[in-house]
């Protein structure tokens, strides 16, 4: 006998205090960075305004708060970061 297995990933849900019902945790939330500086000349440039934007697939941004983006964005900036330390270190 077969058997299929597919792996699905999503991110975790905590339960909300004093409630019954969950959040998402967004483990799985996507940072894009942004496409231009924000601005040209006074002008913006593009949609994005120069700002990072962040998207949860699995709540779909609905459980998303202010804080949770910033968190979620100063993550992804250190991220990068220590991948870049960690590269230079290889080829010093």
């Amino acid at each position: 006998m077969k058997i299929k297995i597919r792996e699905v990933e999503v991110s975790s849900y905590s339960l909300r205090e004093g409630d019954t019902s969950f959040k998402c945790d967004h483990e799985l939330a996507e940072v894009e960075p942004p496409c231009c500086s924000g601005f040209d000349g006074g002008l913006p440039s593009c949609g994005c305004g120069g700002s990072y934007s962040v998207y949860c697939f699995d709540c779909n941004n609905d459980d998303l708060e202010d804080y949770e983006v910033e968190s979620i964005i100063d993550a992804y900036l250190g991220n990068l970061v220590d991948s870049r330390e960690e590269l230079e270190a290889c080829y010093v």
